[in-house]
């Protein structure tokens, strides 16, 4: 399958306007109106559907260079940039996969060195067993991303190196978030199903205990840097304080790996993963009003619709006092509404976020322990969506027995 026009989209309209805006400048290259020609790329990189799941600049690069190649030959439509998108594509598929090096930090500390988790793309190292060489390097990023954002770098989160595989820079850049991320997710799901609520003052701090440091860097299989090219968390404004994991680490590695050999078996394994992902990076925000709507959002993925009510009655499902629970559902959902459309969210942000965390964790539990036990995502709607009262189910259970024995006789 090659890359496709989406049907919802009119690609033609930010294409003529490309063509009637371009120029040619002395050096035979094309140029473009600035505003335009940022407005028109956006559009055609959300009006085209590519073959394969890529990385977002690796997504946009593949249409800038399709626009500016057809540019040149004088055939900016429809077809031609599709063409080119396409035989980008086509390249990008046929390139070597490199192995590469993410570095950074963690807000964490331990009295005792943490063993290195091992796992088919190599080892994620911790504290002195990064490589030397890569520490010295980092330190040239670390004193361009100070004087950019005039922010304390943490200085007592835990180094890590995670090692990454990928095409491109991006893609392998991505994947080690991705992979760092989900062990974060389930080491943070396992801290904060813990903590009911959380009352605090001053400074906002993430939910999460376990969150990146401010800047990420990536570097070659051979601890070369790869220059020019990092993460950073733009929204960052310190640090916060690190969590000792020095009587918890074994726990809490014993419950992620349990969690993964559980979600492997699981029918529902990428949309689990995904969920895991949006979660733990929710918590890693200090904007109350965004944490709750990304959290939300989450809501929503784990239980596959989004019909408020449909949501309410799902979620509700896991808790046995199944009315009051789905009282506090309608509440979210009601201050969802409210902040969505009328802009009301006042400051009860934290109770808030706390409170619809529970509903999330719950259900992230449900499908990491017990999603193997069903057939299909289908499957796993149809058990929330049964009748939470324990006489109907009783009664209904016997209705099917009866069924059974009168279909077999």
């Amino acid at each position: 399958m090659c890359a496709q026009w989406k049907k919802d989209y009119n690609p033609s309209l930010p294409l003529v306007r490309l063509d009637a805006d371009k120029k040619i400048n002395s050096k035979g290259e094309v140029e473009y109106t600035v505003g335009s020609f940022e407005d028109c790329l956006e559009l055609l990189c959300s009006s085209v559907e590519l073959s394969r799941d890529l990385s977002e600049d690796t997504a946009r690069g593949f249409v800038h260079q399709a626009v500016h190649a057809a540019a040149k030959t004088d055939t900016l439509n429809q077809a031609c940039v599709l063409r080119h998108i396409s035989r980008k594509e086509e390249e990008y598929k046929k390139k070597p996969i490199h192995r590469f090096l993410m570095a950074g930090c963690l807000s964490i500390k331990s009295r005792n060195q943490l063993a290195p988790i091992r796992s088919s793309e190599g080892a994620i190292r911790f504290g002195r067993d990064v490589p030397r060489a890569i520490l010295e390097q980092e330190l040239h990023y670390r004193r361009i991303f100070l004087q950019a954002e005039s922010r304390e770098f943490p200085r007592d989160y835990l180094r890590f190196v995670v090692p990454t595989l990928g095409k491109s820079d991006s893609e392998a850049g991505w994947q080690a978030l991705d992979t760092l991320d989900y062990y974060r997710a389930l080491w943070n799901l396992r801290i904060n199903s813990q903590c009911y609520w959380r009352m605090s003052s001053g400074v906002v701090d993430p939910v999460n205990r376990i969150v990146l440091g401010p800047l990420q860097t990536l570097f070659r299989g051979d601890s070369t840097l790869i220059e020019h090219k990092w993460w950073h968390d733009r929204a960052y404004r310190g640090p916060q304080a690190v969590y000792d994991v020095t009587a918890t680490w074994d726990d809490l590695r014993r419950y992620e790996t349990r969690a993964r050999m559980k979600i492997k078996t699981s029918r529902s394994k990428d949309a689990l993963v995904n969920g895991l992902l949006r979660y733990v990076r929710a918590l890693d925000g200090r904007d109350y009003e965004s944490v709750f709507l990304k959290l939300w959002g989450v809501l929503e993925h784990l239980t596959q619709s989004n019909d408020k009510k449909v949501i309410v009655r799902r979620a509700a499902f896991l808790w046995k006092d199944y009315e009051f629970h789905a009282q506090i559902l309608l509440h979210l959902r009601y201050s969802r509404n409210s902040m969505v459309h009328l802009d009301q969210f006042g400051g009860r942000g934290e109770a808030l976020v706390y409170q619809l965390k529970r509903y999330v964790e719950a259900l992230l539990h449900l499908l990491i322990f017990s999603g193997n036990k069903f057939k299909s995502s289908e499957e796993i709607n149809r058990f929330l969506d049964l009748d939470p009262n324990l006489e109907s189910l009783n009664k209904g259970s016997r209705l099917i027995k009866r069924g059974i024995k009168f279909r077999l006789s």
